[in-house]
């Protein structure tokens, strides 16, 4: 059998708004309904709907939280996407942004390097501009130069021949008016050369051969610790010229006194000869650089008698030869003759260099002259003078006009005329 089944009152609200009307299924009877009494009839009513109530509730709730969390999944990889396409999008501006800046910059250097290579251009072109007109001034001036040498080229050597001819003159004629006293100079040179060479090598035996007797004249016997270590036979000369004779008269006096060397000293040397020298085993040397050989030759004159003595207990020549060379006499006597001759060369070097100054200082000389007379010839014929025919035989014609008389002086102060080409 089946419970009654019961119709459930039905609540209305009062009028007043305060409590609920409750209308009773059964009777149809209407009476308020207390808040107690609506908790009552509520927990009775749900009592028996709980859990299907709960069961609804948690059905409807994870059913909104599986939409609502499928929504946020979606809305998320949504985002997801967004953010990657943004990120992408990000990432691609700023290789944009590195790639303009990188383009900007190179074409900021190709800029920077095309107006180097302009300003490069332009230097150049200036260069060669002015190299060009350089170029042509120089050439303009060699020219003018070249005229100009040209033109007093001719005179310089008829001068020049002319000063030639009178110093060769004036060279004899002093020779001729020196003979007379240059044998007594010659004994005065030799006294002191004499005095010179005992100066230098004090422990060294200095004697003057005497007038009228044979022999060289002046000798030197070479001594080291109070040993002869030989002789060196000196020849002093004064001749205004050089004598084929004097070698073989030196050479036999080395001879005869068994000297180590013979060296003339003369102003004047053989043919072929202009510094210092060996002439057949006669050293040839001048005053002023006699005092450096004779140093040199001493030199080679002890080494030589150190290895004699070195070599006084032996026979074997081949021995005594290699000893000479080893032990450094050989390399000593050959680097004095060396230094003799490099001080000879650069005494003629520097010679060279001064002749060579005069020479360009007497040219200037001349150029000066010449310059001066042709100004005094330019000032005469300006102020109307006539001028014989030889005056005017070398000078270019030169068309100037007559100046007018007048009744006061004219001071003419002027420099060389400008000559007509």
């Amino acid at each position: 059998m089946s419970a009654p089944q019961t119709t459930p009152a039905t609540a209305t609200p009062s009028r007043d708004g305060h409590d609920q009307i409750v209308t009773c299924p059964r009777c149809g009877e209407h009476f308020p309904l207390s808040h107690a009494l609506a908790e009552e009839l509520a927990s009775h009513v749900l009592a028996g709907k709980e859990p299907a109530l709960r069961e609804q509730i948690a059905k409807d709730l994870h059913a909104q939280y599986a939409h609502t969390l499928q929504d946020m999944q979606d809305r998320l990889r949504e985002q997801e996407k967004e953010r990657q396409h943004d990120t992408g999008l990000i990432k691609k501006l700023r290789d944009t942004e590195v790639q303009l800046r990188q383009d900007r910059r190179k074409l900021q250097d190709q800029q920077e390097a095309l107006q180097a290579e302009q300003e490069r251009m332009r230097d150049e072109i200036r260069k060669q501009e002015r190299e060009a007109a350089e170029r042509k001034t120089r050439e303009r001036y060699e020219a003018e130069l070249r005229q100009k040498d040209d033109a007093h080229a001719v005179a310089v050597r008829e001068l020049e021949e002319k000063l030639n001819r009178v110093n060769t003159q004036l060279d004899q004629a002093r020779r001729k008016g020196a003979t007379g006293s240059r044998q007594e100079e010659g004994f005065t040179q030799q006294d002191l050369f004499a005095e010179e060479l005992q100066r230098r090598f004090p422990t060294d035996d200095i004697s003057v051969t005497p007038r009228g007797m044979a022999g060289a004249d002046v000798t030197q016997k070479v001594r080291l610790g109070g040993h002869d270590c030989g002789m060196l036979m000196w020849e002093c000369k004064r001749a205004a010229n050089w004598s084929g004779t004097w070698i073989g008269k030196l050479a036999d006096d080395v001879a005869r006194a068994g000297a180590s060397l013979g060296v003339i000293v003369s102003e004047e040397f053989p043919a072929g000869m202009d510094s210092s020298g060996l002439v057949d085993g006669i050293w040839v040397t001048d005053y002023r650089h006699a005092p450096t050989l004779a140093a040199g030759l001493r030199e080679a004159v002890t080494t030589a008698w150190r290895h004699q003595v070195a070599n006084a207990a032996r026979d074997d020549t081949a021995a005594k030869v290699y000893d000479y060379i080893a032990t450094g006499g050989f390399a000593d006597r050959y680097a004095a003759a060396e230094r003799a001759l490099d001080a000879q060369l650069e005494t003629l070097r520097k010679e060279k260099r001064y002749y060579t100054q005069a020479w360009a200082d007497r040219e200037k000389q001349i150029e000066k002259t010449r310059a001066n007379l042709t100004g005094m010839v330019g000032d005469l014929i300006r102020i109307g003078a006539e001028l014989p025919t030889t005056a005017q035989a070398e000078l270019p014609a030169i068309d100037l006009p007559v100046l007018p008389e007048t009744s006061s002086p004219v001071l003419f102060i002027s420099g060389p005329p400008t000559l007509a080409h």
